[in-house]
């Protein structure tokens, strides 16, 4: 419990520090809602045609990358004890945890994919259905990237002693307890947001608004508590296997 306390507490401390980053996932939240608003897409109940779907993507692909600026300066921020200089100082080794991060993030998405469509032979298609379906494979992805994770987050924080094997060594007889860590800290907020979605679907315009302008604060504080997730993590697996050796 103390380490689900901590992985909260780093939030607001993280957003006085740099307010200017902390409203980045704020702005391309905003951004994609705006979009899904002029689209139609919680006026037809969440369906949206293909056209309209690519362009939703496209703003969905910006919002990614916002979030993951957040979520790695979070980090190192994290790491670095407020150090904001070092936290956005660019080195090779971060840069081969952000490659690492990426590849591991697109092999789930492939994964989150299949399981979707596999998910979806048993809920009728709907954006309940569709919510569902995907949050189920997301925890999937969760478990298993606890694995790795230890590792990955070691690469962007320029920690050399916590390599991919020792992370797995580390993890995987403890994998519960990590998916705990990481569901305790991510998904009350995801759950929020996905909650906030849905109850903006057939709504009036001014509801609409009022959810999604809420949701995109919810967004912020999401992103922060990901990056203390993996932190909190990442530092659990550093202290076991310290005292390992």
């Amino acid at each position: 419990m103390n380490k689900v306390i901590e992985t909260y507490s780093r939030i607001w401390p993280f957003i006085r520090a740099l307010p200017l980053l902390a409203a980045l996932p704020l702005a391309v939240e905003l951004t994609q809602h705006v979009a899904e608003i002029e689209l139609g897409l919680y006026a037809s109940g969440g369906v949206l045609p293909p056209e309209a779907r690519q362009v939703r993507l496209a703003f969905g692909v910006v919002k990614i990358l916002g979030l993951l600026v957040t979520i790695v300066v979070a980090l190192r921020w994290f790491a670095f004890q407020g150090n904001a200089r070092r936290a956005f100082r660019p080195t090779w080794i971060l840069a081969k945890g952000i490659v690492a991060y990426v590849l591991f993030d697109a092999v789930g998405e492939i994964l989150q994919d299949g399981l979707d469509r596999l998910f979806q032979t048993v809920y009728a298609p709907s954006h309940a259905g569709e919510v569902a379906t995907h949050v189920a494979s997301e925890l999937v992805w969760i478990f298993l990237s606890g694995l790795w994770l230890p590792w990955n987050v070691a690469l962007l924080v320029e920690d050399r002693t916590m390599t991919f094997r020792r992370s797995v060594r580390t993890t995987l007889p403890r994998i519960a307890l990590v998916f705990g860590y990481l569901c305790a800290g991510i998904v009350p907020l995801m759950a929020l947001h996905q909650a906030l979605g849905f109850l903006a679907l057939n709504r009036a315009p001014a509801i609409v608004w009022s959810l999604n302008i809420v949701d995109a604060g919810v967004v912020v504080l999401l992103a922060i508590a990901i990056g203390s997730s993996f932190f909190t993590v990442h530092r659990w697996a550093a202290d076991r296997a310290g005292a390992a050796t």
